[in-house]
């Protein structure tokens, strides 16, 4: 629910105050899809902190280089992308700490100035509830790596306010209910899934069927089992979906809008 999430996400916040993640400081966030993920992004941004999504398939230099760029002193990472973190750590000077999601048994080892935590031990942080920040909506709430295609990836800056019209924007103009169900199955490290899809959705008091990627054999049932009557397609997901073999049961789905980029010229057919 709204206010499980709310509770939730505010324990994670008090969590990684005590560990020392301050207004203002860069987190890096090498996560898979899941709830914990959108519950870290909310935390981080009710400290005043700055999330900083990394794609999941980054790794050496390239990895380094998301890190570095962004100034990133805090990193919350999976543990099976653990490794792939541990091994540019001694490269990235500025990392203080890392904090993990699932079990820290047998993780590779880290340069002695980085702590490592558990996710699990900030679930139940004890102490007071995390005091109003007073954050302004002009405040950077993220850096939004782009996909480098001329050149190495920029980091946008994206302020509260920003990341909140992205919602506002898309809810208007989509005309998106509170009845909707929003399948997200695109990786949350990208705009589309963190934002045009969850924002979307919780501005217009939606709902999220969140998955942990998309899958041409599993599309249609997640949507069925789900409900959803809202998802969005990118790049070649749509002729994927085309070019599957066509079943019984493919159009007995509640979706009711599609957002596809590109738009194929098949469009009117898919639909």
């Amino acid at each position: 629910t709204y206010q499980a999430m709310d509770a939730w996400s505010g324990r994670f916040a008090q969590g990684m105050q005590v560990l020392g993640v301050a207004r203002a400081s860069h987190v890096a966030v090498l996560m898979e899809n899941s709830a914990e993920h959108i519950a870290l992004f909310f935390a981080i941004g009710k400290l005043g902190a700055v999330s900083v999504p990394v794609n999941t398939a980054a790794r050496g230099a390239l990895l380094r280089y998301y890190l570095s760029h962004a100034e990133c002193t805090t990193a919350v990472v999976d543990a099976s992308l653990f490794e792939r973190l541990s091994e540019v750590l001694p490269e990235v000077p500025l990392l203080q700490r890392v904090i993990v999601v699932g079990r820290l048994d047998a993780l590779a080892p880290t340069p002695p100035n980085v702590a490592v935590h558990s996710l699990d031990n900030l679930r139940g942080a004890d102490g007071p509830e995390l005091a109003d920040q007073g954050i302004e909506c002009h405040e950077l709430l993220m850096l939004a790596f782009t996909s480098g295609t001329t050149g190495p990836s920029k980091a946008s800056m994206l302020s509260h306010a920003a990341a909140l019209t992205y919602g506002t924007g898309a809810a208007e103009a989509q005309r998106y209910r509170s009845s909707d169900v929003f399948y997200v199955c695109l990786p949350l490290f990208h705009n589309n899934a963190l934002l045009a899809s969850l924002c979307s959705a919780l501005v217009c008091g939606g709902s999220v069927a969140l998955s942990p990627r998309f899958s041409v054999s599993r599309f249609w049932q997640d949507i069925r089992n789900s409900g959803a009557t809202i998802t969005n397609l990118l790049g070649a997901m749509t002729s994927f979906l085309w070019s599957a073999p066509a079943l019984p049961k493919d159009s007995d789905n509640q979706l009711r809008l599609v957002s596809m980029a590109p738009v194929p010229k098949y469009a009117r057919e898919f639909e």
